[in-house]
């Protein structure tokens, strides 16, 4: 009964907001399944990838990736009754940016199932197809 009780309690606050963690070791398991987001840098020539992610309830910060640097976090969906949607700005210069939708889970966007990845590089931001073992470019860099 109690067992029920607890179990009742952590759905209705898992369907009110979504749990971020910002992390860099992966992570979850147990009762409630871990969405991942990744965004990495694949940039050449030294340059910066700045990069700032954040949800209606949660701003991930502002962040700066060299190459072959990434920046991750991992939230719990919203189970029903809301959309979970994170998206990210990321500009590799002074003069050139992209903003998209990372993650929603109204739309199962770029085949992800519990790992989504993005990466920036010179002519703009792919999805990693994994499955596909593909990048895809899906976004140019807006002037």
């Amino acid at each position: 009964m109690i067992g029920c009780f607890l179990i009742a309690v952590l759905l209705i606050l898992t369907a009110s907001s979504s749990a971020v963690r910002v992390s860099s070791n992966g992570g979850g398991g147990g009762l409630l399944s871990y969405q991942h987001v990744s965004v990495s840098s694949e940039l050449t020539g030294g340059k910066v990838l700045l990069v700032h992610c954040k949800s209606a309830d949660d701003d991930l910060g502002i962040h700066n990736l060299t190459a072959g640097s990434e920046f991750k976090w991992q939230f719990v969906p919203l189970i029903q009754g809301g959309t979970t949607l994170f998206w990210c700005y990321l500009a590799p210069d002074d003069s050139h940016h992209a903003s998209f939708e990372a993650y929603n889970n109204d739309h199962r966007i770029y085949e992800y199932k519990t790992h989504t990845y993005w990466i920036g590089k010179d002519d703009g931001v792919y999805a990693k197809l994994v499955d596909k073992n593909v990048d895809m470019l899906v976004y140019h860099w807006l002037d």
